[in-house]
């Protein structure tokens, strides 16, 4: 390590710094592709011949010396006879740590003399960062800037930028915070076979917003003591806010009436903003309140404000309560079916309906007299097709498909889709739906009670507007931003994730999410709401995500991890070094999140209470499914549970047997000490896997994957700890239905099971109704009937629903920048198809009925095959084997790729060109 000679001693009475008008600009510093030194020229450095020799200790020590005497010299407090200073919120991170984090301890001796420089440049940014964020005096930051330069100037004479390629083989592996040393230099690039890098902002002004001072006492309107009481305590603290206005705690309450009102408990006495006592589910709000009224007559006052707060009611012409709606009841659905089959009630038999909550599951017992009426057969029925067989899809959403039985020349049967059966029974199930919307609301007091109904069960939940004016972000680098500030939704946003658990931001790309999530993280360390936050993304953004964190805000200890820290040599040094050491934040790609655990025990009894549900969840679906049992094997969804439930027994299984590792003990989400956990590119984790008694309906995910099951997990391990969970997308929803239920499965977990919504089914008998269409087929050959869940119902409520988590802005909203398209919109180019090209699709045509026939090995030829194949045929018959035809798409692309270059020639116009298909793979 570098230490201070005692012979140097502190220069006395240090000058002020020049103003900043006059700092020099930041130098640029310039590495050849050598191993040879660098020499310092006019503010570049540029390559020498002679081999240089270690840093003099005299240079060393001088720049150590420099800052080493440095007093620390905060702003001066005002006088005691004027005020009384009260300290902002405490910042309980521990101060910045001058020495850097190596993994081991180890330091190779080739490499001792630029580690040793190394350290002093670390030691000098870490001490003008803190000094600028604790506010010091003028000239002590300056004095610091200029020992900054020093230090990077000769670390740059020996060894060059920090990003040169040998410093980074040299350094990275053995200096975790390597990534602060990198952030010190902006723009490299290569300029004539010279590596060039530029100085960063913090090299020759200030970058980091310091503290507020603290608050004087007397100073303050009641009104400007909240504003300042929510900047740095998140929460309404009705004693500091008297104290600041110096007042009494009445007073202060009498000056905020109408902007803060007692939280509805009699277990504390605790005051909230308006908005925040006027969101969530605020029909239950009320009726608390007026409990707690007859108790203590203190909060009448809530009252008149809650119900002025009830959403607006939703009449009988904005509800949507299809057939399989849990809203509506048994005893409706026995009504409506008396309506179309008289003979359902009989005088001497009776037919039954019962719904099963828990599973979402109608189970509808005709008498047989009914099931053989004319009615059933033929009115509300068709040939194929009895009613009560066509209800009992409609009801539970399944797909309502026709099958003809074929035998093959060796005896064996097979069955094939009745297209036109099929279309008449969906024409008919149609029907039947269309009857029920009408016979629902004919009724006035029928209709009254269902208004009621719903709006007592879906239409209680306000979203919170939240507001982050007033926030004041400590730390930040403000260099470089568009108002010298985080914009105002930014703001917003920073405020919504302090003052929530969960939140999901929604915005589109280009919204700044990076800076809200960093900041939010920031503010979350400094007000010790968290310790050590845990930051995902995709592996290839672990890298940048450092950068930014370390741009905005540089006084934070980040450490970035990649997929070979988890490497067998690495990994038991690597993850000591993050439990032991006071990091704020730890960035890791989706691959190292994924392997690490959650503890033992916390994933046993995961793992338990999902095979108990599934288990519970098949014995009810075998009670009261009325289906005939060669259909029920049928079923695919059921199939699906099945498979899914053995699977996850296994795995529990194998927590079970094996014995626990050492370093599985140690190496887990809470021994590594994570208490936050924020996610960027969340739509990666849209897999998610779920149940469903639906079978046939496309769109629906066909099984989950293992990255999305681990991440469930984990958020809601985190969310029951009390820990903040936050996690980012540009597209939410992409493409099903289904993905806006997973969202909120995710975060909203709790909420879904208290309102009866936590099965994918009931879910999506409230918010989605399937409907069939006809489909081009994967293989092109031919039309099929499809059924999806291709329409949201009742979306004001899931709107309110998921706004309790989501932050959607879109981008009119923002006025974002964006390119304009010429001609208004993209223009679609047809490529005419080769004769060649139709007798490939003819074949693969072919291919699929033999796969559909059982006729071929899925492991030789399957669906996907197919429509890849398919795809690249469409691109250039030469990726299937085929010749090279006249026209094809990649010709006609150059065409017109040339015909633009020639075009644009005069203002050297720039062509993007994106291609997905038959391009060649890095090795």
């Amino acid at each position: 390590m570098c230490s201070v000679r005692s012979i140097l001693p502190p220069t006395p009475n240090p000058q002020p710094p020049t103003p900043k008008t006059q700092n020099p600009k930041p130098k640029t510093l310039r590495r050849q592709h050598t191993e040879a030194p660098c020499v310092v020229g006019l503010g570049v450095l540029r390559h020498s011949k002679e081999r240089g020799s270690p840093m003099h200790e005299y240079t060393r020590d001088l720049v150590l010396a420099r800052m080493m005497a440095m007093p620390i010299t905060p702003v001066p407090a005002a006088p005691a006879s004027e005020a009384t200073w009260l300290p902002p919120v405490e910042d309980v991170r521990p101060p910045l740590a001058a020495e850097m984090v190596t993994l081991g301890t180890h330091v190779p001796a080739t490499h001792r003399a630029r580690y040793e420089a190394a350290q002093v440049v670390f030691h000098a940014a870490r001490s003008l960062i803190a000094a600028e964020t604790e506010g010091h005096e003028a000239h002590a930051v300056e004095q610091r800037r200029q020992a900054l330069n020093d230090a990077y100037e000769s670390f740059g004479v020996r060894f060059g930028p920090f990003h040169a390629p040998e410093n980074r083989r040299a350094l990275a592996p053995i200096i975790l915070e390597y990534p602060l040393l990198l952030a010190l230099e902006v723009n490299p690039r290569i300029e004539g076979g010279t590596l060039v890098v530029d100085r960063a902002p913090i090299f020759h002004e200030r970058v980091s917003a310091p503290r507020r001072m603290a608050a004087t006492p007397g100073t303050y309107s009641v009104e400007e003591a909240l504003t300042w009481c929510l900047a740095e305590r998140i929460h309404v603290d009705i004693d500091y806010i008297a104290y600041l206005a110096d007042g009494s705690v009445e007073e202060a309450l009498r000056a905020l009436q109408g902007r803060v009102y007692r939280d509805l408990s009699l277990a504390h006495t605790r005051y909230v903003l308006r908005e925040e006592l006027c969101s969530g589910n605020v029909r239950a709000k009320l009726t608390q309140a007026r409990r707690l009224c007859v108790i203590d007559p203190a909060f009448a006052e809530q009252i008149p404000v809650l119900e002025a707060a009830l959403p607006a009611p939703v009449d009988r012409t904005q509800i949507s309560l299809s057939l399989g709606n849990a809203l509506v009841d048994p005893d409706l659905v026995k009504q409506f079916i008396v309506t179309l089959v008289p003979t359902f009630v009989l005088w001497n038999e009776e037919g039954s309906v019962e719904y099963h909550e828990e599973v979402n599951t109608w189970k509808i017992t005709p008498p047989k007299r009914a099931r053989a009426s004319t009615e059933a057969t033929e009115t509300w029925g068709t040939e194929r097709r009895n009613f009560f067989d066509i209800l009992d899809a409609v009801i539970h959403q399944r797909e309502l498909v026709v099958r003809d039985k074929f035998e093959n020349p060796d005896g064996s049967t097979y069955t094939k889709v009745n297209p036109e059966a099929t279309l008449v029974a969906g024409e008919m199930a149609r029907r039947i739906r269309e009857r029920f919307d009408a016979w629902l609301w004919d009724d006035e007091e029928r209709a009254a009670l269902l208004e009621q109904r719903y709006n007592e069960k879906r239409n209680s939940h306000v979203e919170r507007r939240f507001d982050g004016s007033h926030l004041h972000l400590v730390g930040l680098n403000t260099a470089g931003l568009r108002r010298g500030d985080a914009d105002p939704h930014q703001k917003d946003v920073i405020w919504r994730l302090l003052a929530s658990q969960s939140t999901y931001i929604a915005h589109p790309v280009g919204s700044g999410k990076t800076l809200m999530m960093i900041a939010g993280m920031a503010e979350a360390l400094r007000r010790g709401m968290a310790h050590k936050v845990c930051v995902v993304v995709p592996n290839s953004l672990v890298g940048q995500w450092a950068a930014d964190i370390l741009r905005f805000y540089p006084g934070l200890r980040v450490l970035a991890m990649s997929a070979k820290d988890f490497e067998k040599n690495r990994r038991a040094r690597f993850m000591a070094t993050v439990a032991t050491n006071n990091w704020d934040i730890v960035v890791m790609g989706t691959t190292t999140f994924t392997r690490l655990p959650l503890p033992r025990a916390a994933r046993r009894k995961f793992y338990q209470e999902e095979v108990d549900a599934l288990r519970a969840y098949l014995h009810q679906l075998e009670e009261t499914d009325s289906r005939p049992e060669k259909e029920k094997k049928r079923d695919r969804a059921l199939k699906k549970i099945e498979d899914r439930a053995a699977k996850l027994e296994a795995k529990l299984k194998s927590i079970d047997e094996n014995i626990e590792r050492d370093d599985e003990r140690m190496h887990n989400l809470v021994a590594l000490g994570f208490d936050m956990i924020v996610v960027d590119e969340f739509h990666l984790y849209k897999n998610l896997e779920f149940s469903t008694s639906k079978s046939g309906i496309a769109g629906l995910p066909s099984g989950g994957s293992e990255r999305a099951f681990d991440m469930w997990q984990k958020i809601r391990f985190f969310q029951a700890k009390g820990h903040k969970v936050v996690v980012a997308s540009a597209t939410p929803i992409a493409n099903t239905i289904g993905e806006a239920y997973v969202n909120m499965r995710y975060l909203q977990w709790d909420l879904l099971r208290e309102m009866g919504l936590a099965h994918f089914d009931q879910w999506a008998a409230q918010f989605a109704l399937p409907t069939q269409s006809f489909e081009l087929r994967p293989d092109a050959n031919g039309f099929r009937i499809v059924t999806r869940l291709a329409q949201f119902v009742n979306l004001p409520e899931l709107h309110q629903l998921t706004r309790q988590v989501m932050d959607v802005r879109l981008e009119e909203d923002l006025n974002l920048p964006r390119p304009k398209i010429i001609t208004g919109r993209p223009v679609p180019i047809v490529v005419p198809g080769s004769g060649q090209l139709k007798d490939y699709i003819t074949s693969l045509g072919q291919r699929a009925d033999d796969i559909k026939n059982g006729r071929v090995d899925p492991e030789e030829d399957n669906m996907l095959k197919i429509s890849s194949d398919g795809r690249h045929a469409a691109l250039d018959m030469r990726l299937v084997g085929g010749e090279r035809d006249a026209a094809n798409k990649i010709d006609r692309l150059v065409r017109n790729l040339m015909e633009r270059y020639h075009e644009s020639a005069p203002w050297n116009g720039t062509q993007i060109v994106f291609c997905d298909l038959g391009t060649p793979k890095g090795r």
